[in-house]
């Protein structure tokens, strides 16, 4: 079975379950909206994950894109920014950023990205479970996004979803033309 296949199938089987984390309390109506589309994305891109053999974690389709196992590991940095962005503690992008990108390029084992994205999950899942309505409303600025936008807390969580969307969707934030021309290239390499 072609690494391409092992992906594929864990996107097509994965989506759409829930375990019962999600049914945790939540403190706000949005929480409990969230909470089981988080546990469904847990599924499905732990799923992902765990299908690829260890052996095939350093594989990336070009130079250009990250390879399997730095995309995962991505994600899970995506989850430390926004979480230290929640709780309040995010200082400069000049501060936070090289400690995700060593965090990527480090050498990690099969399950050692397994524990750390499965973690990184649930500290968002913990951390929307105890988010009062007024908790979203809390405002904060992107100010390493162009114009500096202010979101409230609320939107961070729709962004991770929509990110984690996109990721799991095109394979390393491509456009669907990009993704097309890798998939191609994929399937001659393999």
């Amino acid at each position: 079975m072609t690494v391409m296949s092992l992906v594929l199938i864990g996107l097509f089987t994965a989506q759409g379950k829930e375990g019962p984390e999600a049914k945790k309390d939540a403190k706000s109506k949005f929480g409990e909206e969230m909470l089981p589309i988080l546990e469904s994305q847990k599924a499905y891109t732990m799923e992902v994950l765990n299908l690829m053999p260890e052996d095939k974690f350093d594989y990336r389709p070009t130079e250009e894109v990250r390879s399997f196992a730095e995309l995962f590991k991505h994600i899970a940095g995506s989850f430390q920014i926004q979480q230290k962005f929640l709780k309040g503690t995010f200082t400069t992008l000049e501060d936070e950023f090289p400690a995700i990108q060593q965090m990527e390029k480090s050498q990690m084992s099969k399950q050692q990205i397994v524990d750390l994205l499965s973690s990184e999950f649930d500290n968002m899942k913990d951390l929307l479970s105890g988010m009062t309505e007024k908790d979203l409303r809390k405002t904060f600025t992107f100010s390493f996004f162009p114009g500096a936008p202010v979101k409230n807390y609320r939107e961070i969580f729709t962004f991770s979803r929509r990110s984690l969307d996109a990721s799991q969707r095109t394979g390393n934030d491509l456009s669907q033309a990009q993704w097309d021309k890798t998939c191609a290239i994929q399937t001659l390499v393999i």
